[in-house]
Parts: structure tokens; sequence; C-alpha cells
């Protein structure tokens, strides 16, 4: 099966931002050193407005899926 370069890059494009997902969701999920324990794994409002808004920007940038013409 033969992909062309666009398409190679593509997939390149899409492994690289689920991976960078990956990363940031074991980031939101980690606990902080600084939270109590009955706290858990919370996150402040702060925190969780700068994580979505990174995950949105990422997500943003991926391209659309080309048609085969």
């Amino acid at each position: 099966m033969f992909i062309s370069k666009t398409e190679k890059e593509d997939l390149f494009h899409r492994i690289a931002v689920l991976e960078q997902t990956v990363i940031d969701m074991k980031t939101w999920l980690a606990p902080k050193p600084e939270e109590s324990i009955r706290k858990g794994r919370q996150w402040s409002l702060e925190q969780r407005a700068i994580a979505s808004a990174n995950m949105k920007a990422r997500h943003a940038k991926e391209k659309p899926p080309k048609e085969n013409t």
C-alpha cells in the first residue's frame, strides 16, 4: 500500500496531537503535592481553564480529513 507524502505528514501530525493529549490528561489526573488527601485529584478552576484552552487550541490545529478525489 502506497501512502502519499501529505497523508504521511497528516498521520504524523495526528499522532503528535494524540501523544500531547495523553500527556495533558496524565498531567490533569496526577495528584498535586500541595493538595490534601481529602481534595484528591481536583484541579483549581484556573488549572482546568488553562488545560481546556490548551486542548482546544491543539485540536483546532488538527488538519481536517482529506477527501479522496
